[in-house]
């Protein structure tokens, strides 16, 4: 079905349903971010647990955090963002 076959009230109720997933999205995203970079200070200490050096333990946290990015829309919204981040960078150690 073509856009100019639709009934403007349909047309107008599927603009307002994209803006407000569009909204959801954002704050989503937001609070990924926000919730991401919160986390930091516990990945950077657990990193420090896992190889004993100060070196490969940021070498961890950023590739952990790049895998992480990359892959965050795996991640489901209100689930433990912690313990996701810390399965994987037990996985990549």
């Amino acid at each position: 079905m073509s856009s100019a076959a639709l009934p403007s009230q349909l047309e107008d109720l599927l603009d307002r349903l994209s803006a407000a997933t569009a909204r959801r999205a954002d704050c989503d995203a937001a609070a990924f971010r926000v919730d991401f970079l919160d986390l930091m200070p516990n990945l950077k200490r657990f990193a420090l647990s896992l190889t004993k050096n100060q070196a490969r333990a940021d070498d961890l946290v950023q590739d952990t955090m790049l895998k992480a990015w990359l892959g965050r829309a795996s991640y489901t919204v209100g689930t433990n963002l912690g313990a996701w981040l810390f399965t994987i960078m037990r996985n990549n150690f």
